[in-house]
């Protein structure tokens, strides 16, 4: 298969999956047993340290060099080995992109609310990259977990103004199941797609 025939594959994919995602209901309509951790299937449980209840993924190409990244988890820790999903970090750079919203919701194991952290929680630092200071930054924060399970939502939005290519979406990690993962990828006619043969 050539380059050419391989990136209309991954264009028709990026499609159908969008497709599958908008049939399967939008963030609104998350069922609230997502946030129950005994709601998990006992094959998920087995061998993990977190489970993906729900991940949504959309990333909208409007014009040359400009996208918007909108991302929404809900991420059940099993225990102290997945603590880092309890916590993010968000790069950004002042020319070039920026965080547009944030909010982190914690769960207890009855999906109680437990939590609620905004941007404005977030620490803004800069980054050091082998001691020299640069124009890029961080937004951090994180939740030190008490008592497991507990559940992890984050949803927020990333402007990008300077797009060289399209981010990565990773599915699932190291010993980490996935009950609901989708990705919905959107580029606007004007944006100029282009592609190496």
């Amino acid at each position: 298969m050539n380059k050419r025939n391989f990136y209309c594959l991954l264009l028709t994919a990026a499609t159908f999956i969008g497709a599958i995602a908008k049939a399967h209901g939008q963030d609104k309509d998350i069922p609230k047993e997502l946030y129950k951790a005994a709601s998990i299937p006992d094959s998920l449980k087995e061998d993990a340290n977190s489970v993906v209840r729900y991940s949504m993924k959309e990333y909208t190409v409007d014009g040359p060099g400009k996208a918007i990244d909108k991302i929404h988890t809900i991420v059940t820790v099993l225990n102290d080995k997945a603590d880092d999903e309890a916590g993010i970090s968000l790069p950004y750079n002042r020319k070039f992109s920026s965080v547009s919203s944030f909010e982190m919701k914690v769960y207890g194991a009855d999906g109680n609310l437990l939590k609620k952290y905004h941007k404005s929680d977030m620490y803004d630092h800069g980054v050091i990259d082998e001691s020299i200071i640069t124009d890029d930054r961080e937004l951090s924060i994180g939740y030190n977990i008490a008592s497991y399970p507990v559940t992890i939502e984050m949803i927020y939005e990333v402007d990008e103004r300077s797009l060289i290519n399209l981010d990565t979406w990773h599915i699932q990690y190291a010993e980490q199941s996935v009950q609901n993962e989708y990705c919905r990828l959107s580029i606007s006619k004007d944006a100029g797609l282009r592609y190496i043969d």
